[in-house]
């Protein structure tokens, strides 16, 4: 029996002609977006600073002394939360490319993740009180792998978060005609 060459091939590729990620043009998470995450950061510091005062006040025998450290520990630990936040925030970008989403985000080190249209199953907007203030929403794509593979955008204009969203789901749409044309032919040939 002779095997068809033309069937299947399985050529070797030269590395140093693949695109690298660099040469991706990444679009910058929203500048309003830091607020955001500036002002959920000062929420849950104020929720420690007041539960930790509660609690000296509501115990004699620890003093002036354990209220004043206890506190200056807590803004100290809050002011470098928040300047590696910003930090981290700077490096938040994305893309959205003819066949995938990339997310690129990072402080000491830059994590870059591609979700392909075709693993896509789900695309939902989610929006809370404070994105709500400044127009942004967060764009989440759910994978075939159930929740574990997902890809989470936030700090996105509520607009071109639409649009994303638009864009993707037509892409969903467009991936499964044409699985269901392949499945059409596949049955008609046999």
């Amino acid at each position: 029996m002779e095997v068809n060459q033309d069937f299947f091939s399985n050529h070797q590729i030269n590395i140093d002609e693949l695109p690298t990620i660099d040469q991706i043009n990444y679009t910058l998470i929203e500048i309003s977006y830091w607020k955001v995450l500036l002002i959920q950061s000062l929420i849950v510091y104020n929720i420690f600073i007041t539960i930790y005062n509660f609690l000296i006040y509501s115990n004699d025998e620890l003093g002036l002394f354990a209220y004043i450290v206890g506190n200056i520990i807590i803004v100290v630990i809050a002011i470098l939360n928040i300047f590696l936040l910003k930090k981290s925030f700077n490096k938040r970008s994305y893309a959205i490319r003819m066949h995938d989403v990339v997310y690129k985000k990072g402080l000491l080190g830059t994590s870059i993740t591609a979700m392909p249209y075709k693993s896509v199953q789900h695309v939902k907007l989610s929006q809370g009180i404070l994105s709500k203030r400044w127009q942004l929403t967060t764009i989440v794509l759910y994978g075939a792998g159930g929740q574990q593979q997902q890809l989470t955008i936030a700090g996105i204009n509520e607009l071109e978060g639409a649009k994303i969203k638009d864009f993707i789901l037509s892409k969903l749409n467009v991936n499964t005609n044409n699985s269901i044309q392949n499945e059409i032919e596949e049955n008609d040939a046999t």
